[in-house]
């Protein structure tokens, strides 16, 4: 626990993977993956990601300013993808995995299992960011932090709304049973936009938030890899993944399960999966 008092300011930067629609939707997760680091470090950062690249250009082809967009690329649907073999796109994305894994990253990730919902008025997307808002204003607290939320355009506008209303009025769960209130004060200004076309590490989030949907996948049950995935990703192959990028996630998260992932709802007692 830090003992000066004096206060950090971290970036935490915002990706999801899968629609927030419930009960009509076309995915069977929402994943919603939070990469934070304090602000003094973002200039190394993200310098350690530029040498990464060209090095990946020289070595791969990887275009330096290639967005990557890990499920289009994987799938052959980007420029870069379509221009490599299945086997060299599963080479990248270890890459960028083990980037991931080796940057000193703190990295909270909350999956809602859309199939164990059981009320129709289940906000998806209130659920995801409140939970892992608390998560994140849990290590400011123990960091002496202060954080800036920075997220890609897309649904900036319901993300303010839920983080102001957490700032006034949180209720959180007792282990004792029952909830209190405890308001969110960690957060700094509204939750700032930033295309992730231009943002390296909002890429860094899609990257985590893909791998931790083909996690999902194998080990709910739920959904399959899609059909034009290449056939070099087996369930081992994305195991893989997790462990490389393990050293980032915050180990208090979720202590309970694999990888500190925060499942919601939760698997019900006498469930198969």
């Amino acid at each position: 626990m830090t003992t000066d008092n004096r206060e950090e300011l971290y970036f935490c930067y915002y990706d999801e993977s899968g629609d927030d629609g419930h009960p009509k939707s076309s995915s069977k997760f929402f994943i919603l993956t939070a990469i934070y680091f304090p602000v003094l470090r973002w200039a190394s950062l993200h310098q350690e990601i530029v040498t990464f690249r060209r090095g990946l250009l020289k070595e791969t082809g990887f275009p330096i300013r290639a967005e990557m967009h890990t499920r289009a690329f994987l799938l052959g649907k980007t420029k870069a993808g379509k221009a490599m073999s299945g086997a060299d796109r599963v080479q990248i994305v270890d890459r960028f995995c083990n980037l991931i894994g080796r940057l000193n990253f703190r990295i909270i990730n909350v999956v809602i299992v859309k199939p164990r919902i059981r009320k129709d008025d289940y906000k998806v997307l209130d659920t995801a960011l409140n939970y892992s808002i608390q998560r994140v204003s849990n290590d400011m607290e123990e960091r002496n932090g202060k954080a800036i939320i920075i997220t890609d355009p897309g649904r900036v506008g319901r993300m303010r709304r839920i983080i102001r209303k957490a700032q006034i009025f949180h209720f959180i769960n007792s282990k004792f049973g029952g909830s209190y209130r405890r308001e969110i004060d960690c957060l700094i200004e509204d939750a700032l936009t930033k295309d992730s076309t231009a943002s390296s590490f909002i890429q860094m989030c899609d990257v985590v938030t893909y791998v931790m949907n083909l996690y999902s996948i194998g080990l709910t049950g739920f959904g399959r890899y899609p059909k034009r995935l290449p056939k070099e990703i087996t369930p081992d192959v994305v195991y893989g993944w997790m462990k490389l990028l393990e050293p980032a996630f915050n180990p208090k998260a979720c202590p309970a399960e694999p990888f500190s992932i925060m499942f919601h709802p939760k698997q019900a007692r006498g469930q198969s999966r």
